[in-house]
């Protein structure tokens, strides 16, 4: 699938520039478009499907939070993220 790259890129395929048009497989040029790293320059068939399928309203992810903790807090990281010594 042909993209335009928004940003440069280098992997197993090459390296390409900001501005290059390269052929992807269609599962990576999907990573890159959803990313927002890449435009499609041609019909994008998967993500059309994907969105036939979406529900009309998106769920809800608080609803499962009832205001409850899970973790019982004897496992404190210090704020910096590190472990302490």
């Amino acid at each position: 699938m042909k993209v335009k790259l928004l940003v440069p890129i280098c992997g197993p395929d090459g390296s390409f520039k900001a501005g290059d048009e390269p052929d992807l497989a269609e599962s990576i040029a999907m990573g890159l478009i959803t990313g927002g790293y890449a435009e499609a320059l041609e019909p994008f068939s998967v993500v059309e499907e994907l969105k036939a399928g979406e529900p009309d309203e998106p769920e809800d992810d608080n609803a499962a939070n009832d205001g409850t903790n899970d973790t019982d807090g004897s496992e404190a990281t210090p704020k910096s993220g590190r472990k302490r010594r």
